[in-house]
């Protein structure tokens, strides 16, 4: 009875500190695809230690075979949840591209898969029961087949895979070698007290032996965890920032290989273990400028791959301590920027070229603007010295200003001494044209020259008296007939003289 309770508190203890350990670490990095295998891994640990000790203090056969089949299950699983965890810390290219991980987990997936089948439908194909043994505290053995041991003894080499993962991480990764070690030494005493077990050197209970056999694993893993910054959110969040980000990223190491390559690196044809120099040069055919500016690792420069566009930029990676720890290169595609910012300048280059036509027309159009106001104020020499005027239409302030204007400019570059205004054809005259028409005939007369008005109508008139005009200066005739004659008159007068 005594060893029985010493067997339950030290299986609760066990699986206390487990929960508490999955929990830290769930809490503080579930984005994290490696924290969430290790808190998958440390349930089966505790299921594992709970169907122990489930066997020992079993009230049946049938509850013994139960708890004994979720015991070979788990450990089953706990097999390649392990292979999981070691591929995910430190052979995260499994995990990308084809997923070799996946041809690895599959074959164990399966015959795990078999295995619960065969266990909880009692078919007999691998286990055929099992066997206690209750003089030595209720030992409970397997009964198998043939198949059933060759089952066994394919979990049995499953081991080999992370052994051999681990050597090869050791072998590739500087950095990790002191957490293989770790791992390794947690395997190595894991191995011995399976051989003390074997040899009946351990003087305690089945449940306690389980406990003690599981505890440098669970110790190793620990450690681990914290050693690999498992538990550092920040790590978990660059790690998805170069998953989710859109340019290609390739850390490499100061020996010129391939650590890290995100998913649009790989597309790339950059693959960890990789050595980044030989690739460059011999399958992307870089050059040898190219590649200077590469290990210069601080530069930004274009590049072509793949009959893309990238513009690739290096930066170092150091430590606290200021030491290199590789170089970070990342490349940003850059080929439907490119193409839509030609795009755009061909867009603006034809921009351009609409708004010069149109300058062009508006400078046409102010041409024949002018042609045609010069049409329609026409200035008429008929005589030596002797201008006319003939106002068409409505005349308002504006077009009074260019009557005014263009008079004066010709009165000056004809010298001339007489301007016949032909009213015959005015339509209409408000006020204001009637006081444009005033200063029109007064700036004429501080030039010395006199104006006729010619063809006046009584509306006209009282407009034009309405301005109260000096008509000193001014003559009129009832049609530009009279006023002609009147200024053969005048001439022939000046002549005579």
């Amino acid at each position: 009875m005594t060893e029985s309770l010493t067997d339950f508190f030290a299986t609760f203890i066990f699986v206390i500190a487990g929960v508490a350990l999955a929990s830290f670490v769930i809490l503080r990095a579930w984005d994290h695809r490696p924290a969430r295998i290790f808190a998958v891994l440390i349930s089966l640990l505790m299921v594992i230690n709970i169907s122990i000790l489930g066997k020992v203090i079993f009230i049946s056969h049938e509850i013994a075979y139960q708890l004994h089949a979720i015991f070979l299950i788990s450990m089953a699983l706990f097999t390649s949840t392990f292979v999981a965890l070691l591929s995910t810390l430190f052979t995260p290219e499994w995990w990308q591209g084809r997923r070799p991980f996946i041809w690895i987990i599959s074959p164990y997936t399966l015959a795990t898969l078999a295995l619960g089948f065969d266990l909880f439908g009692k078919f007999g194909f691998f286990v055929t029961g099992i066997q206690v043994d209750s003089v030595h505290s209720n030992v409970v053995t397997t009964v198998t087949t043939p198949a059933g041991r060759w089952l066994s003894a394919l979990f049995g080499v499953s081991w080999l895979v992370p052994l051999f993962m681990m050597i090869t991480v050791f072998v590739r990764n500087r950095q990790a070698r002191e957490t293989i070690l770790v791992l390794a030494g947690g395997m190595i005493a894991f191995t011995i007290m399976n051989v003390l077990q074997f040899l009946n050197l351990f003087p305690f209970s089945s449940v306690m032996r389980g406990l003690i056999l599981l505890l440098p694993i669970m110790v190793a893993l620990t450690i681990v965890v914290f050693r690999t910054r498992l538990i550092t959110p920040l790590r978990a969040a660059i790690e998805e920032a170069f998953e989710v980000m859109s340019d290609a990223a390739v850390v490499v190491n100061p020996n010129d290989q391939i650590v890290y390559a995100n998913p649009h690196a790989i597309a790339l044809g950059f693959k960890a273990h990789m050595q980044m120099t030989p690739y460059l040069r011999h399958s992307l055919k870089i050059t040898t400028e190219t590649l200077e500016m590469i290990r210069d690792a601080s530069s930004s420069f274009p590049l072509v791959l793949n009959g893309r566009r990238f513009l690739v930029s290096v930066r170092e990676i150091r430590n606290k301590r200021n030491q290199l720890q590789g170089s970070l290169v990342l490349g940003r595609d850059v080929t439907e920027v490119e193409e839509r910012t030609n795009q755009l300048e061909q867009e603006r280059a034809r921009l351009s070229q609409i708004v010069q036509e149109l300058e062009q027309e508006q400078r046409e159009r102010a041409a024949l603007s002018a042609t045609v106001q010069s049409l329609a104020l026409p200035v008429i020499p008929i005589l030596q010295g002797v201008l006319v005027i003939p106002l068409v239409g409505s005349f308002d302030t504006e077009r009074m200003r260019d009557l005014q204007t263009q008079m004066l400019a010709a009165i000056e570059r004809q010298q001339a001494r007489l301007v016949m205004l032909d009213l015959t054809g005015l339509s209409f005259l408000d006020e204001e044209g009637a006081a444009g028409l005033s200063r029109s005939v007064e700036a004429a007369a501080l030039l010395g020259t006199r104006c006729i008005l010619v063809g006046v109508r009584p509306e006209i008139a009282e407009a034009i008296v309405a301005q109260g005009l000096d008509l000193d200066h001014i003559s009129t005739a009832a049609t530009l007939q009279d006023a002609v004659k009147r200024a053969l008159t005048r001439t022939a007068k000046v002549v005579a003289s």
